[in-house]
């Protein structure tokens, strides 16, 4: 894949799939969100964010991509476990966001980091090796909430 920046992944992507995509960014600005909104993403959600936050904006746009057949939430002593057919979504309480499934990772810029059957992804936005954790979020003392 070329190197090309997540709108144009996302507008390649709309042109093949009608896969729901949640951004999970950094960018702060009003106007990223509105485009990105524009091509076609489902949702923007802010780094640093919450695992509950992410929980329930993954939910929402499951519920309207076809509604909660398949999906299946479980309760642990961490935080709320996320599954869908093969994807798991499984945030460590005060660190990173544990995924499973076949995953693509890919950076701000739409370039591909990663294809993998398992990652952990920063949620503090601190981490020096963005996208994935590097327990900066044990340093500074991040807390989700």
């Amino acid at each position: 894949m070329p190197r090309m920046d997540g709108m144009e992944t996302l507008r390649r992507l709309r042109e093949k799939s009608d896969l729901p995509v949640i951004f999970l960014t950094s960018k702060d600005e009003e106007f990223d969100e509105i485009f990105g909104l524009k091509m076609g993403a489902d949702d923007f959600v802010r780094k640093p964010f919450s695992q509950r936050l992410l929980a329930e904006r993954v939910k929402a746009v499951l519920r309207r991509r076809g509604g909660k057949e398949g999906t299946v939430q479980k309760e642990t002593e961490a935080a709320k476990v996320l599954e869908r057919g093969q994807l798991r979504i499984d945030p460590e309480r005060d660190g990173p966001l544990q995924l499973t499934g076949n995953l693509e990772i890919t950076s701000g810029t739409g370039r591909v980091v990663a294809r993998v059957q398992s990652a952990r992804l920063c949620r503090c936005g601190g981490s020096q090796s963005k996208p994935f954790c590097d327990n900066t979020h044990a340093r500074i003392g991040f807390r989700s909430s």
